[in-house]
């Protein structure tokens, strides 16, 4: 009878984890997480990336992929443009090759069985109309859907997909969960110095990201205020995305330059 029972028991657990897995988010076999909105799954939904920064062009959004099966799988990714402001060029990038004026990547990124990829980024770079005069700024609006897809390693082709808007406006736009900040002295040599508009004390996570969407660095500090030192020597000159994020999820984007010594 016990032996009964104990088999009763591990079918029923099983006959759950499976059902569970079969309806839930991981049941899907890819899963795109916003590296901006700590890791969110964002799988079939939309998301914001915005600036009212005149002296930003570049519009930038980073992921993480998830392979959720047993797998290597073979992916690529291919982009959908649903709506164009006045940007130039968007491009996508898996670590340091990028696609311009392209729908689709010509190179397969390989994501291990279970695994993960931090080295998805997209870009919209816009123009800035300089012979309008401020606040007449013409405001950049671009709607683009990213899908990664696998379609020969398993017999049903595995995609998941994000569409991003990108806003680059005089009166910009927040994310509900983001603090405001400022940066200073921004271009930056040695050191850049954030200031958020709420305190984010205790250990925080400070992430780097240059204009191709790569970590530079990754690394824990310690607040006591709203101000935080962060050392930019060791940065070669160019664009950087950085993000705060606290214990308790609170995270603060911001954006600089780092110039010739």
């Amino acid at each position: 009878m016990k032996k009964y029972c104990t088999f009763f028991l591990i079918f029923s657990l099983s006959a759950l984890i499976v059902l569970t897995t079969a309806n839930g988010l991981f049941a899907q076999k890819l899963l795109i997480m916003d590296r901006g909105n700590n890791d969110k799954i964002v799988n079939d939904s939309t998301i914001t990336v915005s600036s009212s920064d005149p002296s930003i062009n570049q519009l930038t959004a980073i992921f993480t992929i998830k392979n959720n099966t047993d797998v290597p799988l073979s992916v690529f990714l291919r982009k959908k443009i649903n709506q164009v402001g006045d940007s130039t060029s968007d491009y996508f990038c898996f670590y340091i090759k990028c696609w311009a004026d392209t729908d689709t990547t010509d190179i397969a990124d390989t994501i291990p069985a279970g695994g993960e990829d931090y080295n998805f980024a997209s870009h919209v770079t816009h123009i800035r109309r300089f012979d309008y005069p401020q606040p007449a700024l013409p405001p950049g609006f671009t709607s683009v859907t990213y899908t990664i897809f696998d379609n020969t390693t398993l017999a049903e082709p595995v995609e998941a997909s994000v569409t991003v808007i990108y806003h680059l406006s005089p009166l910009g736009t927040d994310e509900p969960n983001a603090a405001k900040t400022e940066v200073y002295p921004n271009p930056a040599t040695d050191f850049i110095r954030v200031k958020t508009e709420r305190h984010m004390t205790g250990k925080l996570k400070a992430e780097l990201y240059n204009a191709l969407g790569a970590v530079v660095r990754s690394e824990d500090i310690t607040s006591n205020g709203n101000t935080l030192t962060i050392k930019t020597s060791d940065l070669i000159p160019g664009f950087y995305t950085g993000i705060l994020t606290s214990e308790s999820n609170d995270h603060s984007c911001f954006r600089f330059v780092v110039q010739a010594r």
